[in-house]
């Protein structure tokens, strides 16, 4: 083979090359930003690649907790115990789709449990609401204004087939203890 052919094939292996690599790589994590602007501080959440994948204002009633290294919970209090959380995932750039939760429960960093005022039932749902997973659960539940404060634990069992549950019930405020199936 001729010396240029030989060149030109070993350019081209070489550009395959750093293509695949450049593809294959794991780049990293994305990351949040909190900065002054002007009269309202913003919130800026980014990709791996540094895209902004969202931007939101906040005052001091707001807050930012990594969960895991790829969970970050970012929560608005509305006053003691009232609050909106949402969660976005820096490795994959998932944000949890709108509304916020309102006074959830984080499950196992897979699933959010929170009270539906509307049909006055308990949603289980996976924490990226993508449609993967929803359960609705009515109970007797004891009154309160915050009925997911009534949960002492929610998570889930070590084979992943099941909620474990203690909450308080009716107008006593017993505590149940209850096995909840995954899947029904």
């Amino acid at each position: 083979m001729n010396s240029w052919k030989k060149r030109i094939l070993s350019a081209l292996l070489l550009v395959c090359l750093g293509v695949f690599i450049l593809l294959k790589c794991d780049r990293g994590t994305g990351w949040v930003l909190s900065k002054e602007s002007g009269e309202e501080d913003e919130l800026i959440l980014y990709d791996r690649w540094g895209r902004v994948v969202d931007k939101d204002f906040y005052d001091e009633r707001t807050w930012v907790n990594y969960i895991t290294d790829e969970i970050v919970e970012i929560g608005h209090s509305c006053g003691s115990p009232c609050r909106y959380v949402y969660y976005y995932n820096v490795k994959t750039a998932e944000l949890t789709e709108p509304p916020a939760f309102f006074n959830s429960i984080l499950i196992d960093c897979q699933y959010v449990a929170y009270w539906d005022y509307d049909k006055k039932v308990l949603v289980i749902t996976d924490i990226y609401r993508k449609g993967l997973y929803y359960k609705e659960i009515q109970r007797d539940f004891s009154p309160t204004p915050n009925p997911t404060g009534l949960f002492w634990r929610f998570e889930l069992t070590e084979d992943e087939e099941n909620f474990i549950v203690e909450y308080s019930s009716g107008k006593d405020y017993e505590k149940v203890e209850e096995i909840i199936p995954l899947r029904d």
